[in-house]
């Protein structure tokens, strides 16, 4: 009986190690890998040749990647990628920073500018008639009265 004791302790605390070790691994990894990414589009940002359509969508991603933990440098990219946007005739590029720049208003605090995107967002889903984005921006429009309290609205 002791020496099953021992074996299954000894087992235990084996699998025990090499759960901790592989979780340990994994979240390096990720961090890792989530700042080469972040190194590689802003990299990429520095030629001169990108076409605008690359360059945008590599400040959208930016943005998303900085949100939670560089707030400034995420707004700044959301506004680079939104002057682009406004000077190329792209709905899905204005769709697409209209939901970050909501998101980033969100983040914030500051809603009524979040329901300001979001019914640029809106009005541009109708015109386009695309039902599964004018029901996503609804959703965020509704969160967005949620979140000043208009409960009635939202």
């Amino acid at each position: 009986m002791h020496f099953g004791n021992y074996f299954f302790d000894v087992i235990y605390k084996k699998r025990l190690l090499t759960t901790g070790l592989t979780i340990l691994c994994i979240l390096c990894f990720t961090i890792s890998y989530g700042q080469n990414d972040i190194d590689s589009l802003e990299n990429a940002l520095q030629n001169t040749k990108l076409s605008d359509s690359a360059r945008f969508i590599a400040y959208i991603k930016l943005s998303e990647k900085k949100q939670y933990t560089d707030f400034v440098n995420a707004t700044i990219y959301a506004d680079k990628a939104f002057s682009i946007a406004n000077q190329k005739p792209w709905p899905w590029a204005k769709g697409m920073v209209y939901d970050q720049l909501s998101f980033l208003a969100t983040l914030s605090g500051d809603y009524s500018n979040a329901m300001k995107y979001d019914n640029l967002n809106l009005q541009m889903r109708l015109e386009a008639q695309d039902s599964a984005a004018i029901a996503e921006t609804l959703n965020f429009l509704g969160n967005d009265y949620s979140d000043l309290g208009k409960y009635d609205e939202a």
